[in-house]
């Protein structure tokens, strides 16, 4: 996300919004490309949207001559509080992973809150899955992951996959992942001021958009509260910065 998106978006969630649909406002328009920047994509990546009535989503394919790894794929799961965001707001970072690993990579369109709050997305990600398999692709040849929500989601969605039985991809990677709605941690407040992208009163806001009427406390809401056995190698890349630490 470029730098000028971080700031609109901190600057939001310091802003006393008249209500919640207001704050949704105001964090939707600082993620939105058209006002930051256009999202770009790298020589030999080409993008494909996906408008079907079960999944929606893009795919960001590579088309170099050196691909070794064609039968995998990449799901993708982006952020944005669970409020915001979608494939294109992301598309210059799956791009980008597209163009370093020169692997295909499917970026889920998921429902947002507060129009669809918890278990919407959860449903999403996983309906998503479920399309990818019936593509036929191999989930030992998959990996699936996402950042900040998206990365919350992606553990909610390993959870959800492995106690339903289904078979579980061949890893997952977790950047700055949100995985505590219940917002109990003294990163919140220590991290504040060093977090260049989001506070911690923002946070508590955007969380209780999401989980609504559900607890926070449970397991596919906040993954921190979940047991982690039986689930795929997992990855996880996090600052000491980061009110989501």
């Amino acid at each position: 996300v470029a730098l000028a998106s971080r700031a609109i978006v901190k600057r939001a969630g310091k802003t006393q919004a008249h209500n919640v649909n207001e704050t949704v406002r105001l964090v939707r328009g600082g993620l939105s490309p058209s006002r930051v920047i256009t999202p770009t994509i790298p020589d030999l990546v080409s993008h494909q949207p996906l408008t079907g009535d079960v999944v929606q989503g893009e795919w960001l394919k590579w088309n170099g001559p050196e691909n070794g790894l064609g039968d995998c794929c990449v799901y993708y799961l982006h952020g944005g509080g669970y409020i915001a965001g979608a494939p294109r707001t992301h598309r210059t970072l799956t791009a980008a992973l597209t163009a370093a690993t020169r692997i295909n990579l499917f970026s889920l369109d998921y429902r947002l809150a507060p129009e669809h709050p918890f278990p919407a997305a959860v449903e999403d990600a996983v309906a998503g899955y479920r399309w990818l398999l019936q593509q036929g692709l191999d989930p030992r040849r998959m990996v699936i992951g996402g950042d900040s929500a998206g990365g919350g989601l992606t553990l909610a969605t390993l959870i959800w996959l492995r106690d339903a039985g289904l078979p579980l991809p061949a890893g997952a990677f977790l950047l700055s992942p949100w995985t505590d709605l219940a917002c109990t941690g003294s990163s919140l407040e220590t991290n504040d001021d060093r977090d260049h992208m989001l506070c911690g009163k923002e946070v508590h806001r955007f969380s209780k958009v999401y989980y609504g009427d559900a607890s926070p406390l449970d397991p596919l809401v906040s993954p921190l509260y979940a047991a982690f056995s039986a689930l795929p190698p997992l990855r996880i890349y996090a600052s000491d910065t980061e009110v989501l630490l």
